[in-house]
């Protein structure tokens, strides 16, 4: 054997352990896997971890405003409680290091105050979860020589399993199992056989108990809505939103409503038995809060301002789209709309204290983002159409979206 080729060899067979460790590593990718699988009969789930490297704890992500500690079951004999700072952990009770953890828990309903519902529930015995409570967070690793990456994972993988069920989430439908790349600020996730309703506009999970007049109103003004701020704004949405629309609370003697929005979608929820009564007034309200939250598929998912000081700008824009939405159906009248603008104004006044309007957030006073970004949003429109009668707070917005899309 030459010089040359005695160098070859040695040179492939010193490159093995390293093109082996990078197969690996690519193959591996450092990814975080979540496991989540769900029991309809005993509403159950148990969630696994399966984590890329050895650690001797896990910090969750999301400092969710439930006690994750009364929720969640662990093997104690294995793991315990702890925290740093405010964020929460689980360790090993040893101090030994681990890949791989599970909890288990029963679906946790109640309403959690300024947070995503963790489980939501549908009257034929579907659920909703919300994936971002179980992520972990980019602190687990405080030696950066345990990984070639550092003080994260390289993206969290989700792997949903319910015998039997349809597993549906951002558009799309899958029987037993189903797979996603967790991003943003996580989805919902739906578990069960309600058949999806699609049109145009929209796909839907709709309750098979939900009062026939509140649906019949939902879909007649719901593609309305989308064509109006298509429209107004200029621009189509670049997705097909989800809607899951759920029938809660059905006996008790009251009407009301709650939800939000992620990303690509929108979560409704009725609750009480007063809905089974038609009722303009009360549908009303429940309209504008969906106009509301769908105005923020424009503000703010197709284009978007993450920095909370300014989260007036969204919050007032969508409660101006959605009180000009209302106009243009009929759905209220000219003097209406100028009494809800009172009634932000003295809102306003009143509730925002001394401080610039960025500060509300650090002071617990979130609704002057809605109240006084809604006088705002009015203040624009006046002055828009001073200028031009043709013109209004639309084409302020037009313009926005023209720039962020010129960027």
């Amino acid at each position: 054997m030459g010089n040359k080729h005695k160098l070859m060899y040695v040179l492939f067979w010193s490159l093995v352990p390293f093109l082996a460790a990078s197969a690996a590593a690519s193959v591996n990718d450092y990814q975080l896997h979540i496991h989540v699988h769900y029991q309809q009969d005993s509403d159950a789930w148990k969630v696994r971890y399966a984590l890329p490297f050895q650690v001797d704890h896990i910090a969750f992500n999301r400092r969710s405003n439930f006690d994750r500690r009364e929720l969640y079951k662990i093997d104690e004999s294995k793991f315990m409680w702890d925290k740093n700072g405010d964020v929460l952990l689980i360790r090993s009770v040893d101090g030994s290091k681990f890949n791989s953890l599970t909890i288990n828990f029963s679906s946790y309903y109640d309403v959690i105050q300024k947070d995503y519902t963790h489980n939501i529930k549908y009257t034929d015995g579907s659920v909703l979860l919300y994936t971002n409570h179980f992520t972990l967070g980019p602190n687990i690793i405080e030696n950066e020589t345990v990984s070639p990456i550092g003080l994260s994972f390289r993206g969290t993988v989700f792997h949903f399993y319910s015998p039997e069920q349809h597993i549906t989430f951002l558009g799309k439908s899958y029987k037993g199992e189903a797979d996603w790349l967790s991003e943003g600020q996580g989805t919902y996730i739906y578990f069960g056989n309600i058949k999806p309703i699609e049109n145009e506009n929209m796909i839907a999970i709709v309750d098979p108990s939900l009062p026939k007049w509140v649906w019949q109103n939902t879909k007649t003004y719901f593609p309305k809505l989308f064509d109006f701020y298509t429209s107004k704004t200029g621009q189509s949405l670049s997705f097909k939103p989800v809607v899951f629309f759920n029938y809660d609370q059905v006996n008790g003697d009251y009407s009301n409503y709650s939800g939000g929005t992620l990303d690509g979608l929108v979560q409704l929820t009725i609750n009480g038995q007063r809905w089974q009564s038609e009722n303009v007034t009360q549908f009303n309200k429940l309209f504008h809060f969906l106009a509301h939250e769908s105005a923020h598929f424009w503000n703010g998912q197709m284009f978007s301002n993450e920095e909370q000081e300014h989260a007036w700008m969204h919050e007032g824009g969508a409660d101006t789209f959605a009180n000009f939405a209302m106009l243009e159906f009929g759905l209220i009248s000219p003097g209406q709309v100028v009494q809800k603008f009172e009634n932000a104004v003295n809102s306003c006044v009143l509730n925002k204290g001394e401080e610039s309007l960025e500060q509300s957030a650090k002071l617990w006073r979130y609704r002057n983002y809605y109240t006084c970004g809604a006088v705002m949003g009015l203040a624009s429109h006046v002055a828009v159409k001073k200028n031009d009668e043709n013109k209004s707070i639309f084409d302020v917005w037009k313009h926005i979206f023209s720039a962020n899309l010129e960027d």
